[in-house]
């Protein structure tokens, strides 16, 4: 049998718009009243939609996640893992587009609270000049939060992430090995944390092998196509035996831009990125590239989500995960 609101109301001996301001979560209804119309919710087994169903068992079962786009396939793709991982351990994901702005970013974290989310991940945005008073707020409020992908500098919380400064160096002292020496990497901002430390990581292979380097090599490049075409065209002139790139994206921005001024991949300049898309094999000359295990960083953060969710807090930490240098046709 199907009951309605109104015989929730009839057994709680109440009115219907009480019985509806209970249901829906909503303040001005006395403790023991409530309590009344919730017995009355479970003995009939009224669930007419999950808000009832949740707020009879005080959880959301809902994660939040703020990523940064999705027109780069490595944030939709880490999306689409996160949702999987998320699922298996009973959560339904609400998904957030910060675009690289943090007053965005905050949006998506207020709607969060709003929807009662358990925990909440976060992609941040590789600005440098922002303020981070929503997240401040949001563990103030005891809802967990975890980084994942990078961190942002100036707040503990878990991060999960690829260990970036080791696939730098695992690629740039490949790069040495094979005899390359004017070896130019096309980052971000440098004071964001996800350039930062590819830019560590490039210093250590060069001191290790020891040999010279110049600052000006380390260039600050908008991560995506375009700004790997334009960065590109301002170099040429300097002709360096090999450029790497902050990810896949920017390096093909490079492999156009070399290409329109006639200069071979990788005869002349050896091009590498970082992610390892899923389309980085197919290109015309397949990509090298350092990877990104993407289903391995999801899963990782949401099980540290969960951990915090279900357990008693612990000192944050970050959560590091392998890379993997794929080596393939644009280099030498």
């Amino acid at each position: 049998m199907s009951y309605t609101i109104k015989d929730v109301a009839k057994l709680a001996h109440v009115s219907t718009a009480t019985a509806s301001l209970v249901i829906n979560g909503k303040p001005g209804v006395r403790p023991e009243t409530k309590a009344r119309i919730l017995a009355a919710v479970k003995q009939l087994n009224y669930t007419p939609n999950a808000s009832a169903r949740n707020l009879i068992r005080q959880r959301s079962d809902m994660l939040g996640l703020v990523v940064t786009e999705l027109s780069n396939p490595f944030f939709g793709m880490l999306a689409s893992e996160i949702s999987k991982f998320a699922a298996q351990k009973g959560y339904h994901l609400s998904i957030g587009i910060s675009n690289n702005k943090i007053s965005q970013e905050a949006a998506c974290v207020a709607r969060f609270t709003q929807e009662r989310a358990e925990g909440v991940i976060v992609t941040p945005s590789y600005m440098t000049d922002y303020d981070l008073q929503h997240l401040y707020q949001l563990k103030s409020a005891g809802i967990p939060l975890v980084f994942t992908s990078t961190r942002y500098v100036g707040i503990k919380a878990d991060c999960v992430m690829c260990d970036i400064k080791k696939g730098e160096y695992l690629l740039t002292k490949h790069l040495l090995l094979t005899g390359h020496r004017r070896i130019y990497l096309m980052g971000g901002p440098k004071t964001a944390m996800f350039a930062y430390e590819r830019f560590a990581g490039y210093r250590q292979a060069y001191e290790e092998a020891g040999l010279s380097y110049h600052e000006s090599w380390l260039i600050e490049a908008e991560p995506d196509f375009q700004g790997g075409y334009e960065a590109t065209q301002k170099i040429l002139t300097d002709r360096p035996d090999a450029i790497t790139a902050i990810n896949d994206l920017t390096a093909m921005g490079i492999l156009k831009c070399l290409k329109d001024h006639n200069v071979r991949v990788p005869d002349d300049i050896s091009v590498a990125g970082y992610d390892d898309l899923v389309y980085s094999s197919m290109l015309e000359t397949p990509l090298t590239t350092v990877r990104q295990p993407i289903a391995d960083i999801a899963q990782k953060t949401v099980e540290v989500l969960c951990r915090q969710i279900n357990g008693p807090g612990t000192e944050e930490k970050d959560y590091y995960i392998d890379p993997l240098l794929k080596l393939r046709d644009t280099t030498k």
